[in-house]
């Protein structure tokens, strides 16, 4: 189903915080999927906030807490919250009786198991202190004298292993030579990311009467997203969106928003193919044919990539 914004809530304010409860026929593994309240992200959610959730709400009914633990480039992350993640009210040794039981043998050695945690071992101290001392004492100390090395000899070849520095190219004068620098550039182009794209918002306050509304962008780029959300139901037939710079218009920024199951919350996208340059301060036409019924609210945000 997705997220549906008719279904969240705030609850309450404390402090910098707000608390929302949000009640869905998802799953939680859907819930808990990247982005899914991605939606909501520019108007309301911010990092510490807490969504209190009701799951699966038609099926097997489930309830989660979750923090926002992160909002970059409009990317909502999510972190479920609970009391087996509460901390401790004090600070002790982890050799304290007073908050911890463990069920490893006196003497045994603790490993850590896969989640990092102390569990008893195999052994005892008693055998690996014994392990130890014999991995220091056997009887091939002839089979060492036959060795024609020195110490010195050892001592360098100990110290050859160890230099830094002295290669700056990969499999050298093979076929996939690769030098020091080409190897930073790639790494360094792996890494670019669109963390300064700009996000513009509009409105057209009827999508089913036809005509045009008008926002501005800030910066120069490019348009390289175009999204819309609707506040209501529309009846009836589609209503189709255009969008244009300069009296043109913006190819492959077509969005049709459809009547047939239509509710508030619903989510449109398109992504721009052509005539999708935008200068600072350049006007941006949104225009809706009309061809729905319902007087429904759209919100449209352009995402720009600026350059």
């Amino acid at each position: 189903m997705g997220f549906k914004s008719g279904n969240f809530a705030k609850v309450k304010d404390f402090g910098n915080k707000t608390m929302y409860a949000y009640d869905t026929t998802d799953t939680k593994a859907t819930v808990e999927g990247s982005g899914y309240f991605n939606d909501v992200a520019p108007y309301s959610l911010n990092e510490g906030d807490i969504i209190i959730c009701c799951i699966d709400s038609d099926g097997t009914i489930d309830t989660a807490t979750y923090a926002v633990s992160d909002k970059t480039s409009g990317v909502v992350t999510i972190i479920e919250s609970g009391p087996d993640e509460k901390a401790h009210d004090r600070s002790h040794g982890i050799a304290s009786a007073l908050d911890h039981t463990s069920e490893a043998t006196e003497g045994k050695v603790l490993v850590a198991d896969e989640n990092g945690l102390p569990v008893e071992g195999t052994n005892s101290d008693a055998e690996v202190f014994g392990a130890v001392t014999n991995s220091h004492s056997h009887s091939n100390m002839s089979l060492l004298d036959t060795y024609s090395q020195t110490e010195a000899d050892l001592a360098d070849a100990v110290s050859r292993t160890h230099t830094q520095n002295s290669d700056t190219v990969l499999d050298e004068g093979g076929a996939n030579e690769v030098s020091a620098a080409q190897a930073k550039e790639a790494y360094e182009a792996s890494h670019d990311h669109n963390s300064d794209d700009v996000h513009v918002f509009g409105e057209i306050a009827d999508i089913s009467t036809g005509g045009s509304s008008w926002t501005v962008c800030p910066v120069a780029g490019e348009i390289v997203g175009i999204y819309s959300v609707i506040d209501g139901a529309i009846t009836v037939a589609d209503a189709a969106l255009s969008f244009e710079l300069g009296g043109t218009a913006i190819t492959g920024g077509g969005i049709t928003i459809g009547y047939d199951g239509s509710t508030a919350g619903d989510v449109d996208s398109a992504t721009p193919s052509g005539n999708n340059i935008v200068s600072a301060g350049q006007a941006i036409e949104m225009i809706t044919d009309g061809g729905s019924t319902g007087a429904v609210k759209a919100k449209i945000v352009f995402v720009v990539e600026p350059g």
